[in-house]
């Protein structure tokens, strides 16, 4: 018999739903909708909790509670497969392919967070098993949901949340599969690693709307890292990664509060970069590096290996 899980999402969550273009998305209810809207399905997700118990055509109800407007419910998938994680304490792997149109019927009309809670006083991460009277509620709020409230008009809208409420905004739609950003996971977590093994001490920083991939403090100085998964061609990911860094160290400078930090830039691609373009971002003072084939490894450029905080790295 399938079961059915709640998937807590959270657009300050660090993680983020990625094109196959490059182009990265955070995990708030705007960016969910327009991944639903856009018709893409068989998503990738991670699941750190109870995901030896979910199997194929287990329902996955997405649910945003207090910092995206307390929503609720506002989506729907099955589980096609599960795949165990690549580490021990790691996140598993659900394929989940979306009912898109229950979906949109959720998110014109979400089952309140309110309600959920009531049986999940404290939903957070992946997966919430959700007992059965919530579930027939689930159920029962997405069968009688009118269909007429979705209409064409929806593959070109999405909802823009605020204070709770919606209200519809034109957006063009995603033209590449979505999915829960795993490979830009992979691709920080040596260096994560690999800077608290030094003493590094890892602070949320964002910068207005988005979050900064990974931001680690050293003594005075504040550590900024931008990490560019590569599809093919390296060179407008590092266009985008010098706009992003600069752009990062300008405000954190006029802020009071970064004053008095010594601020490093760090660009980290999924693979290298030309000698040309590496050579272009030493040149504007960011320390360029990137994953070896194992993933496990990281290679620095040939200005980057020299720095104090590289060599203490031990790479």
């Amino acid at each position: 018999m399938a079961r059915d899980w709640l998937y807590p999402l959270s657009s300050t969550s660090g993680y983020y739903f990625e094109l196959r273009n490059g182009k990265t998305l955070d995990t708030g209810p705007a960016s969910f909708e327009e991944m639903i809207i856009g018709g893409r399905a068989d998503d990738q997700w991670g699941a750190y909790r109870n995901w030896k118990q979910a199997q194929k055509d287990d329902r996955v109800w997405v649910y945003y509670g207090h910092r995206d407007g307390d929503i609720g419910v506002v989506g729907l998938g099955r589980i096609e497969s599960v795949e165990q994680p690549s580490e021990p304490r790691g996140r598993a792997t659900v394929t989940i392919t979306w009912d898109a149109k229950t979906t949109k019927k959720l998110l014109r009309h979400p089952f309140p967070a309110k309600r959920v809670r009531k049986y999940i006083p404290k939903p957070q991460a992946a997966l919430w098993e959700i007992g059965s009277s919530l579930a027939q509620q689930l159920n029962r709020h997405a069968r009688t949901r009118s269909s007429k409230s979705v209409t064409a008009s929806d593959s070109n809208s999405k909802a823009s949340y605020a204070n709770g409420k919606t209200s519809t905004i034109s957006y063009k739609r995603p033209t590449k599969r979505i999915t829960i950003h795993r490979r830009h996971d992979a691709l920080l977590r040596p260096l994560r690693a690999r800077l608290q093994s030094i003493g590094g001490r890892e602070s949320k920083v964002n910068v207005q709307s988005k979050r900064v991939d990974l931001a680690m403090k050293l003594g005075r100085t504040t550590l900024i890292v931008e990490a560019k998964t590569v599809r093919a061609d390296t060179a407008p990911e590092v266009r985008a990664a010098l706009a992003q860094l600069l752009e990062y160290r300008w405000r954190m400078q006029r802020h009071k509060s970064s004053s008095k930090s010594d601020v490093v830039l760090w660009a980290l691609f999924e693979r290298p970069p030309s000698e040309d373009e590496i050579g272009f971002l030493e040149d504007q003072s960011i320390l360029v590096s990137w994953a070896a084939s194992s993933q496990q490894r990281i290679c620095h450029g040939p200005q980057t290996v020299s720095k104090p905080i590289v060599k203490r790295l031990g790479d």
